[in-house]
């Protein structure tokens, strides 16, 4: 009996060290966006192996957000691919890493941010598998309301712990708080003079702030203490 259980946990213990590990977990790029330029934005990542052989993996492509006419790629140890491909196959020898890197191209299109997640699966075993979440800002946004204007938007404080606060003379709808995956984990309506930060997490949160005709009025990064 005891060298059945001795024999499942070691095992257990192989099955738990056989994994792929995509690193870092969680990539944040910002970088200022030139009007009328295309634009190459790229965040660098790793696949690792830490199998103890030789094993092929599939990586997936899912674009959480992005804004209108820009593209994003994906790049392994072996080629960059098109923006069209949302996966492929990719083989990895025991404790090697390989390329990871998430490619935006802007097309001369204008925008606020873009969030890209990446999943590495074993190809034998898909309960063996590891995501990356790709989050790229552009730091160089004139936020602009619904007539047009440009106007001033801030958070304060910033960072926050319990709360924070919208500073701007513009109009707005509401503000959605996104997690670093890309999730939205609040919703702020503008008659609301404090945003609550309780039950969440520290860490960075992208504030998304809409127009009254929803439209993006901005996009600013807020860190939770």
């Amino acid at each position: 009996m005891k060298s059945c259980l001795l024999f499942a946990i070691l095992m257990l213990t192989t099955t738990l060290q056989a994994q792929i590990e995509m690193s870092p977990s969680e990539l944040y790029k910002e970088f200022e966006l030139v009007n009328g330029v295309d634009q190459e934005i790229i965040d660098y990542g790793l696949m690792i192996n830490n199998a103890d052989a030789a094993t092929q993996f599939r990586w997936v492509k899912e674009v959480l957000y992005i804004p209108d006419n820009w593209d994003v790629a994906f790049c392994d140890k072996q080629r960059c691919w098109l923006p069209t491909v949302d996966e492929g196959t990719v083989s990895l020898d025991a404790g090697e890493s390989g390329t990871a890197d998430v490619h935006i191209y802007t097309n001369t299109a204008p925008g606020d941010s873009a969030v890209v997640r990446m999943c590495v699966y074993e190809v034998e075993n898909e309960n063996n598998f590891s995501c990356a979440t790709y989050t790229f800002v552009n730091t160089n946004v004139l936020p602009v309301d619904d007539l047009g204007n440009e106007v001033e938007v801030s958070l304060f404080p910033n960072p926050a712990r319990d709360y924070f606060k919208v500073r701007t003379e513009a109009s707005y709808e509401k503000i959605i708080l996104y997690n670093i995956v890309g999730t939205p984990v609040k919703t702020y309506p503008s008659s609301e003079d404090y945003c609550e930060l309780n039950g969440l997490p520290s860490g960075m949160y992208l504030a998304r702030i809409f127009t009254e005709q929803g439209n993006i009025l901005t996009t600013i990064r807020l860190h939770k203490r």
